[in-house]
This record gives C-alpha cells, sequence and structure tokens, in this order.
C-alpha cells in the first residue's frame, strides 16, 4: 500500500469537506470523491475536473464503512508491527478524516456502528479500548443521530476506569459534541432514565428507542459525575497528599496513540462542556463550584505542574463564554429565552471569574500569566464597565506603585497591553480613555534599563496603545462649527489631557536614550538585545507615525541632539531604526534636519581639503578615499565613519521622493566610501546605502500607516477631535491608501547610480580579470589576490578591489532588479509571445 498518497489524499478530502461546510452552496466535490476513498491509494486524480454544476445538488450524505475499514485492516492485524512507521502521517490522516466526515454520515450509521461497536465494550477485554476510540472518533451526533440510545451506555462505559486519564478524554471528547449538538434538550428527568443508569451489560442493550425519545439526555442525571471526571483530570494534589508529578500511570496501548489527543486539548473539552450546557442551572451550579475550588492553585504560591492545565481552561472556557454572551446579546439573536444563558447566571460567574484572573496574572509560569491576561481582555470586551474601572483602581494602582514587588510590576503592564483598545475605546466605554495619560506617565518607569524583561513588556504596551491613539495636541486645534457650543465633561478632560502628549513623548525619547547608552552588542547580549532592537523599531513605527507635525519635529531635533553628541556602536541597530522611523512618517521635514548634518560629519568639502590634509592620518581609517569632485572622507575613527555612514543610509531609506533634493550629497558620499582602499566594512556599509537608496526610489509601498485615513487624519477638524474616535475601527470597505509609485525623476536617477556604479564595477571586474590572465601567460601559475604589494602605497589589493566590485554588484542587482523596464524594452515578452505564436 502506498501509504503517503493515502495520508495526502485524506488532507485533500478533508479540505474539501471543510470548503463545503463554510460555503453556502453544495459542492459536487464531496460527492464525487468521498465515497470512492476506499480505492483512493490506486486511483489517479482525473476525477478532480468532473464537477457538476453546484445547482440542484442533493445532501451529502458519505458512507462510513470505508474509513472504518481501512483504519481495522491496516493498524489491527498481526502484521500491524510492520507499518507503526506510518502511523503519524498516515493514521492520523485517516482519524482526521472520520471526524470530518462524521457529520455527513447516513441516519442509518448510528444503528451500523452500534451494532459494530458493542461486541468490543467488555470491562475484562483491552478490546474495550478499540472500542471507546471508535466509538469517540465516528459516532454520528448532528441531524437528528438519534443519540438517546447509547448516551447512558456510554456513560456507564466511562466509568470503568476511574484511574485512567486517556480513557476518560476519549469520553469527554464525545460527551462535549453531544452537549455541543444537542444542547437544547430537556433537562426535567424522564422515566426512562432510571433504567438507563442501571444498565450494566452493554453488550446485551437494546439498541431499538421511540422516535419521541431518541434525542431525550437527562443531563441532570450525568453533570455531577461528569464534573467529577473533569476535576480529576486537573490532576490537583488533594489535602495533604502528595502533589502529582505526572498524569496516572495507567493508560492505553500505544496501538489506540492517533487516536488521542493532547492533554491540554482534553481540558479544552472540559470548557466546551460546560459553555454549551451553562443554560441549564445544574451546570451552571457545579461550574461555579468547580472554579470555587480551583481558586487556591491559581494563586502564584501554589504553581505546579496542574498549572498549564487550568490555564488551557481558563483561557478556552472565557473565550466560549464571552463568544456566547456576546451572540446573544444581539438583537438578531433567535434562542428561545430558556435556551440563552441567564443574566443572573453570568453575573455570577464573572463574580467567580475576576479574583481567579488576578492571581493568576501574577503566576509564576508564563502559560497562565499569559492566559489570565487574555481573559481578562476578553471580558473586558463583553463587561467593560464592570472589568476596567475595578482592574484600573485595584490592579493598576497596586502594581504600578509596590516597591518590593516588581513582578507584579511587568503582569500589570502586561495586561494593560492587551486591555489597550476597550481602555480607549469611546463607544463601548466612555470613561476609560480619562486614564491614559496618568497610566503614560506612571508606566515610564518601566524602561529600566537593569529590567530589559520589563523595559520590552512596556514598550509593548505603548505598541499596542498608538495603535488606537493619534499623538495630537488637540488644544492647538479649534474646535469645528458643529461643536462650538460646548463638549460634555469626558471629552472636555480628555482635550485637555492630550496637551501632555507632547511632554511625555519627549520623555520616552529620554528612557530611550537611558537604554541605548548601557545596551550590549546583538551578539554578546543574545535574545534580549534583540527583543528590545525588535520592539524599539516597532514603537518607533507607530509613535513617529502617529505623531502630529509640531512634536514631530520637537522629537526630531531631540534625535539629532542625541546623535550629535553620542557614538554608541553597541547600539546602532536601535538608533537606526529610530532616525528610519522618523524620517519615513515625514520624508521632507526630517531629511532637511538629519541629511545636512550627517554629510558633514562624513565629507570634508574642497574648500577645507588643504586645511585637512595637513592633518595627522597615519591612524585614521577613512582618510584614503576621495570622489571626482574633490570631496573627501572626514578625519573620523572608523567606529564614527560606520556610525554616521549606517545612519545617513537608514535616513534616506523608504523616504521615497524626497531623496531626489540630495542628489549631490549621496553621490559624494558613495563616492568616498564605496571604493574605500582599505576597509571593508566601510565598502559594506557603502553598498547597503547604494541598496536603500535604489529601493527608495523604485520600490510601490504605502506612503502612511496611520490609524485613520491619511486624508481624515490631515484635517483639522479631526485633529481638533481626534479624541471622539479612539479604538473606532475604520471601515476597510473606505480605505483611501496613498501609494509610492516611482515617476520619471526616480526612475532617472536610479539608472544614474546604476550607470555609474554598476558599470565601473563590470569595468574594473573585466580589468582585474584581464590582468590576472597577462600574469599567467607571462608565466606565472596564479595570481595571490591576498597581496597587498602593488605600483603605489595607496592603491588597494587585488583582493579589495574584487571585494569592492562583487559588493557593489551585490547591492545593484539586488535592488535594481526592482526598476520598470527601460524605453523600448518589455524584459522579452514580446520575443516570447512571438514564438509562442
Amino acid at each position: 500500500l502506498d501509504f503517503d498518497l493515502q495520508a495526502k489524499w485524506a488532507q485533500q478530502l478533508i479540505t474539501l469537506i471543510k470548503r463545503r461546510k463554510f460555503h453556502s452552496h453544495k459542492s459536487a466535490y464531496g460527492k464525487t470523491h468521498i465515497p470512492s476513498f476506499a480505492s483512493s491509494s490506486s486511483s489517479s486524480s482525473n476525477n478532480s475536473n468532473n464537477n457538476s454544476s453546484a445547482d440542484n445538488i442533493p445532501e451529502l450524505i458519505l458512507p462510513w464503512r470505508p474509513l472504518h475499514d481501512i483504519l481495522i485492516k491496516t493498524y489491527f492485524n498481526v502484521y500491524r508491527e510492520g507499518i507503526y512507521a506510518h502511523k503519524e502521517t498516515h493514521g492520523t490522516a485517516l482519524v482526521k478524516l472520520a471526524r470530518a466526515c462524521r457529520r455527513y454520515w447516513a441516519e442509518t450509521a448510528t444503528q451500523e456502528m452500534l451494532i459494530e461497536f458493542r461486541p468490543y465494550m467488555c470491562i475484562h477485554d483491552s478490546l474495550a479500548y478499540r472500542g471507546a476510540v471508535l466509538w469517540s472518533t465516528f459516532m454520528p451526533t448532528k441531524r437528528g443521530h438519534p443519540v438517546g440510545s447509547w448516551f447512558a451506555e456510554v456513560e456507564a462505559m466511562r466509568q470503568w476506569m476511574e484511574n485512567n486519564r486517556e480513557w476518560d478524554a476519549v469520553w469527554l471528547a464525545l460527551i462535549t459534541r453531544v452537549a455541543k449538538d444537542n444542547s437544547k434538550s430537556s433537562s426535567s428527568s424522564s422515566s426512562s432514565s432510571s433504567s438507563n443508569n442501571d444498565m450494566m451489560d452493554v453488550s446485551s442493550a437494546s439498541p431499538a428507542t421511540t422516535p419521541s425519545s431518541s434525542n431525550h439526555i437527562d443531563w441532570e442525571v450525568y453533570i455531577p459525575s461528569i464534573f467529577n471526571t473533569i476535576l480529576r483530570m486537573f490532576s490537583l494534589p488533594a489535602a495533604n497528599a502528595t502533589p502529582l508529578e505526572k498524569p496516572p500511570t495507567r493508560k492505553m496501548p500505544g496501538t489506540y496513540a492517533m487516536f488521542l489527543e493532547d492533554d491540554n486539548v482534553c481540558l479544552q473539552h472540559a470548557a466546551q462542556f460546560c459553555v454549551h450546557l451553562l443554560h441549564f442551572s445544574p451546570v451552571a451550579t457545579h461550574l461555579s463550584n468547580l472554579l470555587r475550588y480551583t481558586e487556591r492553585f491559581y494563586h502564584p504560591s501554589n504553581g505546579g505542574n496542574w498549572s498549564n492545565g487550568l490555564a488551557k481552561f481558563l483561557l478556552e472556557f472565557v473565550n466560549l463564554f464571552t463568544k456566547r454572551i456576546y451572540k446573544e446579546g444581539k438583537p438578531s439573536c433567535k434562542k428561545e429565552t430558556n435556551a440563552r444563558v441567564s443574566t443572573e447566571t453570568s453575573e455570577n460567574i464573572l463574580t467567580i471569574l475576576q479574583p481567579i484572573i488576578y492571581m493568576g496574572m501574577y503566576a509564576k509560569g508564563a502559560a497562565l500569566g499569559q492566559a489570565a491576561a487574555s481573559s481578562l481582555t476578553m471580558l473586558a470586551y463583553v463587561y467593560p464597565s464592570r472589568i476596567l474601572p475595578q482592574f484600573i483602581e485595584q490592579q493598576v494602582a497596586m502594581g504600578l506603585t509596590t516597591m518590593t514587588e516588581t513582578h507584579q510590576t511587568r503582569s500589570v503592564i502586561d495586561a494593560l497591553g492587551k486591555l489597550a483598545r476597550p481602555l480607549v475605546w469611546r463607544s463601548r466605554y466612555s470613561e476609560g480613555a480619562l486614564h491614559i495619560t496618568s497610566l503614560l506617565f506612571e508606566t515610564l518607569p518601566g524602561i529600566d534599563t537593569n529590567d530589559p524583561a520589563k523595559t520590552v513588556t512596556t514598550l509593548k504596551f505603548y505598541h499596542e496603545l498608538f495603535l488606537h491613539v493619534p499623538i495630537i495636541d488637540a488644544t492647538q486645534y479649534r474646535l469645528p462649527p458643529s461643536q462650538s457650543g460646548g463638549e460634555d465633561d469626558v471629552d472636555d478632560q480628555l482635550r485637555s489631557s492630550t496637551s501632555m502628549f507632547g511632554d511625555w513623548v519627549m520623555q520616552l525619547l529620554d528612557k530611550l536614550f537611558s537604554i541605548f547608552a548601557n545596551q550590549l552588542e546583538i551578539e554578546t547580549g543574545g535574545k534580549i538585545e534583540l527583543m528590545i532592537a525588535t520592539v524599539v523599531k516597532s514603537i518607533t513605527d507607530v509613535l513617529f507615525q502617529q505623531m502630529d507635525a509640531s512634536i514631530h519635529e520637537e522629537a526630531t531635533r531631540k534625535i539629532l541632539t542625541f546623535v550629535s553628541n553620542n557614538v554608541i556602536p553597541q547600539a546602532l541597530t536601535s538608533v537606526r531604526s529610530l532616525l528610519n522611523s522618523a524620517a519615513v512618517a515625514r520624508p521632507s521635514e526630517s531629511l532637511s534636519i538629519f541629511i545636512p548634518f550627517l554629510y558633514r560629519k562624513l565629507i570634508t568639502l574642497p574648500d577645507n581639503n588643504k586645511k585637512s590634509s595637513s592633518s595627522s592620518s597615519s591612524t585614521n581609517a577613512s582618510s584614503s578615499s576621495s570622489s571626482p569632485s574633490g570631496v573627501i572622507l572626514t578625519h573620523a575613527t572608523e567606529s564614527e565613519t560606520l556610525w554616521y555612514l549606517t545612519l545617513f543610509s537608514d535616513v534616506l531609506r523608504g523616504a521615497n521622493a524626497a531623496v531626489l533634493k540630495y542628489k549631490t550629497e549621496i553621490m559624494n558620499v558613495l563616492q568616498c566610501t564605496l571604493y574605500h582602499k582599505e576597509n571593508a566594512k566601510i565598502v559594506k556599509t557603502a553598498g547597503q546605502l547604494l541598496e536603500n537608496v535604489l529601493k527608495t526610489l523604485v520600490l510601490t509601498r504605502p506612503l502612511d500607516l496611520r490609524s485613520v485615513p491619511s486624508s481624515f487624519y490631515s484635517s483639522d477638524d479631526f485633529k481638533a477631535t481626534h479624541y471622539k474616535t479612539w479604538g473606532d475601527q475604520v471601515n476597510f470597505k473606505s480605505l483611501d491608501v496613498k501609494w509610492h509609485i516611482p515617476n520619471a525623476e526616480e526612475i532617472a536617477f536610479a539608472n544614474q547610480l546604476i550607470d555609474t556604479f554598476g558599470q565601473r564595477a563590470l569595468s574594473d571586474l573585466e580589468r582585474i580579470i584581464s590582468n590576472t590572465t597577462s600574469s599567467s601567460n607571462n608565466g606565472g601559475d596564479h595570481m595571490d589576490v591576498d597581496t597587498t604589494s602593488s605600483t603605489s602605497s595607496s592603491t588597494p589589493s587585488v583582493k579589495h578591489q574584487l571585494y569592492i566590485c562583487f559588493r557593489t554588484l551585490r547591492h545593484v542587482l539586488w535592488s535594481g532588479c526592482t526598476l520598470p523596464y527601460a524605453e523600448g524594452e518589455d524584459g522579452g515578452v514580446s520575443q516570447a509571445k512571438a514564438e509562442e505564436a
């Protein structure tokens, strides 16, 4: 058998079924291919094009036996040892396919499966494992299948093994599906429930059921036992007993591993069961008791092996709970009143969840802390007036003012980052935005040179916040005539608070400068330094994009002062990101500030050449390069030259047409650095400068990344009242995205750069090859490119000349390939079409 081909077909069929599930029309794909899966390993894919019209396609009904027979004959026979190697791919793919197809089994499938699976179910035989996994995998629970005819049997069989976690997980997954598909079943007791509970000999149970009771499940009878199983799956320590180091040792045989799911997935099934039946009062009562019992284990001092399971359960439960509350709160919800979660139940659950989440936020394990913060965010979207005020007044006040428990500060700031949008979303919770200014200043101490992890968390909070908040001083703009009569108290306070944005930006830059001054090399500092550089890039991009012109100019000049007074090679990655973000946000204004300064630091003008030449340059790494125009590099150290050259390169990156104003400066810097006669690092950085300029000129990209369309952002009316739109989602159908499309002047300058430096690199390369060939013909076996001897002491070695040529060509080809075709060229398209004709 070709197991790889069968696994591939299974994956394709899963994709087709998912597409059919989420499309409104009935596709012929499943009807055409899925019933013939048994022969898919030997059939070709020619049938893939035999798709009839999607109109009038009958309801999809699939047979279950082909998949069942393949699994049984392949993995449960006397020769199964030889095919275990395919279990991870082939076997798992077949199990996933069965789970995808079971919603389309025929109505008679339930009775056929009961006849097939019941003989396996003997408490004294290991075949019970096979029957359990097949029952859980294949048994349908949708489309009017008689679930009530076998559910009591499942509950009886589930209690056969109380110390086998995998056994519980298999049955819990099936019970969760039943709860999802049959949650409308009456919770009142039925006359048949007692007889079902007394059923012990399941193999002799009659499959016959009356139509009226075929889908009836008396959940109230089974709920206590199910919740006991859920509690047992947490593996929590009891009383003074020794904590469980690992799950119970009793497990299913390895043959059934492909049917089993991860432990955390099992706890997610438990959370799904609770949410699906939350409108039943017994479930709400038992869930409240379960949450109260597990509350103590969310405390930071009570962490253990069970913490990850608690985190998965909490996150999944809150996710599904908030989704259900949100959907049932919509006016368009068609659920009956008794099928919805009551207000009393939701308020009770929310009251129990809040202390659990607040304790979990400070957990020592990262998984539980992140799960608690994410759960708090989801609850804040649905219950903003309940969650946000209490969190700000209690947790934030405690976390940001503590002096001895600094780990709480990081946890609170991390939660603030996730709560950024619901906190400023004016249409959901108007008063939340009033805390923004105070939070900005109170969290600035979180940027701490001695605590990189807290620094990263704080910068992430700012990044999330300013995705929704423009940095504009609204008090500098006059209110539009429609609002000249005044605003309410909240709007008036917010308008006044925006005047402090400029001061906060200056303080933030001071904090960043202190981080740069104490930063280690990325290669030395490891992941923390790399993470800081990455987060700095993301936060500066957002900050400068959202800044108003006046605040942007003030921030840019402050950066210029820092760059002019400091040379910090180990912080070069972060500083270059800072300058690039400022230049991309407002190219013309930024380049007019940065380029003249950086040019003076790199280039000595011709009028000063004579004076400069009298200076000692024996230790100068950059004094041996000049351009045809007479300008030369300044007498600076290698570190200073690399520092200013890198900043010059990144300021121009992404500045678009604004670079055309500085053609002369760009050409002079490239002439002096790209052909440096001694330093390969300077040549490499100059090559990057050439590539950045070329890409800036010819690439098509968005011009801004602001939270609102640029035309809307630039209006004075918006700037005067921007605080009213905080947190609002932009209508994607009416986006007004401005793009940079290269014009003729930009393309001409790009071609000039390629002709100047690319052609020279090719000419130099041809000359070097010619000299090498001549040397070989004159009796030399080869030419040593490492030699430094030459006719002139100022002539670079052949190796360095080759490095310059290849470095130049690399950057020209890498960026020049984005240029449009020159006039009269079409890249060979016309010739290809002619040959094809």
